[in-house]
């Protein structure tokens, strides 16, 4: 019966249970954060593209520099 509902489906039975409406479900994409990087002053500090760091057990790279001390940074899966 869950299969059914657009708020319980999953996979083909998602895109089944709201083909009525036009509309489609977009692939997934990795997520992005906004990375802030401040020195010991507080004042914002530039660090190297490709750069690795760490949040609790997640770790993370510094893709693209958007302003000073500002970047977007990408989910870093080890191979």
């Amino acid at each position: 019966m869950n299969l059914k509902f657009a708020t319980t489906a999953s996979g083909e039975f998602l895109d089944r249970s709201i083909a009525w409406s036009g509309l489609t479900r977009k692939q997934a994409t990795k997520a992005q954060l906004l990375g802030h990087f401040a020195g010991g002053n507080g004042a914002p500090v530039d660090v190297p593209l490709g750069s690795r760091f760490s949040l609790d057990l997640l770790n993370y790279k510094v893709i693209t520099r958007l302003d000073v001390g500002q970047y977007r940074s990408g989910r870093n899966i080890p191979n």
